[in-house]
């Protein structure tokens, strides 16, 4: 895809996200509600412990979503310039970092999971939510397909 538009997008805690943990967090509560009477002692015990450091991660995650600003400088000038490609910003007004690599992990039309890689930086999961600025959402989609395909 050519000329995608340069585009910044809201990023901040997914509701989606929260509700696909509290669901999980549903389901494995009440299997192991229904599993402790038949497991021996320290196999439930030792399931208990796994399922509340589940929670804990599970929590974690969810409380330290980043937030800010997601850039594309678009696709015309994807191949240099200060502008270029996808920066991350804390603020609407802080200084852009660059991303290193953008990679969308899962599509799902409202709602996007994406993982980025920067230089010697640990890969990092993003949600972007429609919801967010629905006006803006179709150029966001846009280019993360031009940048996918550069």
């Amino acid at each position: 895809m050519r000329n995608a538009p340069s585009v910044s997008y809201p990023v901040g805690r997914c509701a989606f996200w929260i509700g696909l943990l509290l669901g999980m967090a549903f389901l494995l509560v009440g299997t192991f509600l229904l599993a402790w009477s038949a497991l021996p002692g320290v196999a439930g015990w030792g399931l208990g412990l796994a399922l509340v450091l589940w929670g804990y991660a599970a929590a974690h995650s969810a409380w330290h979503q980043p937030t800010g600003w997601l850039h594309y400088g678009g696709a015309s000038n994807a191949s240099g310039g200060d502008e270029a490609g996808w920066t991350w910003l804390r603020s609407r007004t802080a200084t852009p970092v660059p991303l290193g690599k953008l990679r969308v992990v899962a599509d799902l039309q409202h709602r996007v999971l994406l993982e980025t890689s920067g230089a010697g930086a640990a890969p990092r999961w993003i949600w972007l939510d429609a919801s967010r600025i629905p006006a803006d959402w179709l150029a966001l989609r846009r280019a993360l397909l031009a940048s996918a395909a550069a």
